[in-house]
């Protein structure tokens, strides 16, 4: 739920602008992206999964807030699509 972070994006941007720093909105790019996918297929990024799947998690786990590796992968690429399509990030790319 992107909404979890109540005042946490808000702070964010405008501090950003209070400092005039270039910010990447990655809450948004989050809400985008799990609406474009859709509740049901976006709770494979997230700890979902049903009982006797994982050694560590028998009953299973219902949890909307950490992610699996497929989710640290789909923020991983949304973040660098954002840096390589926004040229005031561009040294970003050079690191």
């Amino acid at each position: 739920n992107p909404d979890c972070h109540k005042g946490y994006r808000e702070a964010m941007l405008r501090v950003a602008e209070e400092t005039k720093t270039d910010v990447i909105d990655m809450t948004m790019l989050t809400k985008k992206k799990l609406e474009e996918v859709g509740e049901a297929d976006s709770r494979e990024f997230f700890m979902n999964f049903d009982a006797g799947i994982y050694e560590n998690y028998p009953e299973g786990k219902n949890d909307n807030t950490h992610l699996r590796q497929k989710g640290a992968e789909m923020i991983t690429e949304l973040f660098l699509n954002e840096v390589k399509d926004n040229r005031k990030f561009e040294e970003l790319l050079n690191v």
